[in-house]
């Protein structure tokens, strides 16, 4: 299935204040034109920001933040010609959060996307089609390096768009309160699909796995 790996690494450099809202979906738009082989893609900045319903300076503004933290190199390639884009292989590679091209066509503001995008790893469930969330909105305001007004204006615009649900459980936090638990839809944010298949994947490995362990095992005794 057709999708983009982001680094949770984006996160953490936002939350140092190295990137700004709004990269890490421009990142994402950028690279589900890559090359898996080459890793390279030139999609022009018009064809990125009619993608994004933004403008070409943000994009622009943002691709500079990418480069400088060395997410991405950009080559120049002459007037006329679209600029190609190499996504360097990092150490961060192997973190990352999957995302369908579905999802990146959602037509949401980017700044909720983006808060998507960073809440995803924490949530749990994802295979079941409902992805749930305890952390409290002051824990997701540090973690994702946004305020906890925006956390709660995101959290609105989900809900009402049908996005997300929010129910009140049993559990306490520390101060005594309940536990707000968030549950996305993914069918709606049309990521259900690949998470069910990235579990059957598994399943799959695992099994293998098993019988090459049985295999050994067997030729121990033999």
């Amino acid at each position: 299935m057709q999708h983009v790996e982001i680094p949770n690494e984006l996160i953490n450099l936002k939350r140092q204040g190295k990137l700004e809202q709004g990269d890490q979906v421009v990142f994402a738009a950028i690279k589900k034109y890559m090359n898996w082989d080459t890793r390279e893609c030139y999609p022009s900045i018009t064809t990125i920001s009619k993608s994004l319903k933004c403008s070409r300076t943000k994009v622009l503004a943002a691709i500079d933040r990418l480069c400088e933290n060395g997410l991405i190199q950009k080559k120049n390639n002459g007037k006329g010609s679209s600029n190609s884009y190499l996504f360097v292989r990092t150490e961060f590679d192997n973190f990352f959060e999957m995302f369908t091209e579905s999802f990146l066509k959602i037509d949401m503001p980017l700044n909720v996307k983006e808060y998507y995008m960073g809440i995803q790893q924490f949530l749990y469930g994802k295979d079941s089609g409902v992805g749930r969330c305890t952390l409290s909105n002051s824990t997701l305001s540090e973690k994702l390096g946004i305020s906890k007004l925006s956390v709660k204006k995101y959290n609105t615009y989900l809900i009402e768009h049908g996005f997300l649900e929010e129910e009140t459980t049993s559990k306490k936090d520390e101060s005594g309160f309940p536990v707000i638990q968030k549950n996305f839809d993914l069918t709606s944010l049309q990521q259900a699909e690949l998470w069910a298949r990235a579990v059957t994947q598994q399943v799959i490995q695992n099994t293998s796995d098993i019988e090459d362990m049985k295999k050994e095992l067997a030729e121990l005794r033999a």
